[in-house]
């Protein structure tokens, strides 16, 4: 499970990194992906961050 967790982790950094130039247009997805980020210690929601950073990934990807 950590694993799971320190690559969640890595994937949201490297979304983060890819979309600081575009704050004000991923503003929402920025501050959604950081929660997770953030919460990922208190709660055991990787399923749903998972494919939340799934959907966010191909969106940046699609642009």
């Amino acid at each position: 499970m950590l694993e799971k967790i320190d690559e969640l982790k890595r994937r949201t950094i490297d979304v983060l990194e890819k979309t600081k130039k575009e704050k004000t247009k991923y503003a929402e997805e920025r501050k959604k992906v950081d929660t997770y980020f953030v919460e990922s210690s208190k709660v055991n929601n990787l399923k749903e961050w998972e494919e939340f950073l799934i959907a966010f990934e191909k969106n940046i990807k699609e642009e």
